[in-house]
């Protein structure tokens, strides 16, 4: 049986901001994107949390709820910096058999490494230290004996926890209580779904007297579900992110179909971050931008470009991401969006980070005068302006 860990960085951006800005220590603070009335949490820092704030809701109610909350910028060139250092780490001082999930997080098998000395609970420790001694983040363990347990149980006891579920009684003890979304994989309209038709608490997917319903309901997902609730899952394996990958994609659903122009450029702004960051993580470039959409009728419609030469600059792929969904989906009722790069090579010089600046003013000026001058062309009004025009005007 392996033994596999999912490690998650606590509240990283918020824990990145205190780092850079000591005085934001022990307040309760937010990073957030761009300040309008359509804002976002996008992480807050756990004194934030204690009031109820949690990530993606919407900043004026954040502020509802803790009247001295902090508001601060995000600075995504800063999250890039400590990720890289923080996977080195792990890869280093651990193990080479890491998979990285997102900027903030990652599975590591570590079963070569447990033996009468060193046991599970001892390895996750010493992480701990060492990650805290190195950085000054504090980060959440899981342990089990697949991913879908370890990645539940690192979520079980925030910040700096360390969780293992490694038998049946665990399962029963630690997960089969929890309320069915709080489990990996059951999205906002699953459940609905499942909720409606009775199931309440994971332990409802597990029942053996369920599982014909479950079936019924979602067929082979069902099926997953049902293996995943009972510990059975046979996903131990871990993909090592010296594999180079055909394409790296992020795709969300939304809560309700949307044309939200801001909401939907959020959105792919957000996913062309964690596309770009996990393809700098494998040291690739990529030559084809992809646009998916799945619209109200779950027809989906995937949107492409394919490049001159090879890139892993993070503003042009942004700038390109942008404009598929302008010209083709912009005004369009939406269910599902996602971006995804392929056409993968190794990188042979050494990565710039993913936020770095042009060192031309000139050239970005022109590329957003040339996207502005796009935008307000669709909209048939002149909706955007440089700032510095407004002032003026």
């Amino acid at each position: 049986m392996k033994t596999i860990l999912h490690i998650d960085i606590d509240a990283f951006f918020a824990s990145v901001e205190e780092i850079y800005d000591s005085t934001l220590k022990n307040k309760p603070i937010v990073v957030t994107g761009i300040h309008s009335k359509r804002s976002v949490v996008s992480c807050p820092n756990y004194i934030a949390r204690s009031y109820g704030v949690k990530s993606a809701m919407p900043v004026f109610i954040a502020k509802q709820k803790c009247k001295n909350l902090i508001l601060v910028p995000c600075h995504f060139s800063r999250y890039e910096h400590y990720s890289n250092i923080f996977m080195s780490l792990i890869r280093s001082n651990v193990s080479n058999k890491i998979e990285i999930m997102s900027i903030d997080e990652c599975f590591v098998d570590i079963t070569h490494l447990c033996n009468a000395t060193y046991n599970s609970f001892g390895i996750a420790k010493r992480i701990q230290k060492l990650v805290y001694k190195k950085l000054g983040l504090s980060i959440s363990i899981g342990i089990s004996y697949n991913k879908f347990l370890a990645k539940m149980a690192s979520d079980l006891e925030k910040p700096m926890g360390i969780v293992s579920i490694l038998t049946k009684k665990d399962i029963i003890e630690k997960i089969w209580n929890l309320p069915i979304e709080s489990m990996l994989y059951v999205g906002k309209s699953r459940e609905r779904l499942l909720k409606d038709n009775g199931y309440k608490k994971i332990f409802d997917l597990a029942d053996p007297l369920k599982k014909h319903k479950l079936l019924s309901l979602l067929k082979d997902a069902g099926n997953e579900l049902y293996l995943l609730a009972n510990g059975l899952s046979k996903d131990d394996e871990i993909n090592v992110s010296n594999d180079q990958p055909k394409s790296i994609s992020c795709s969300e659903t939304f809560l309700e179909d949307t044309n939200d122009i801001a909401e939907i450029r959020r959105k792919l702004f957000d996913q062309t971050i964690n596309v770009v960051s996990r393809m700098k993580n494998h040291n690739l470039l990529c030559k084809t931008i992809s646009v998916i959409v799945k619209f109200t009728d779950f027809r989906q419609k995937i949107k492409r470009i394919t490049l001159p030469e090879y890139t892993n600059n993070f503003h042009k792929i942004c700038n390109f991401v942008l404009n598929i969904y302008y010209e083709n989906f912009m005004n369009k009722d939406i269910r599902l969006v996602g971006v995804s790069l392929s056409s993968l090579v190794k990188s042979t010089t050494e990565i710039t980070p993913i936020f770095d600046q042009y060192s031309n003013k000139k050239n970005i000026h022109n590329e957003l005068l040339g996207v502005i001058k796009k935008i307000n062309k669709m909209c048939n009004v002149d909706i955007l302006d440089f700032a510095s025009e407004k002032l003026k005007k």
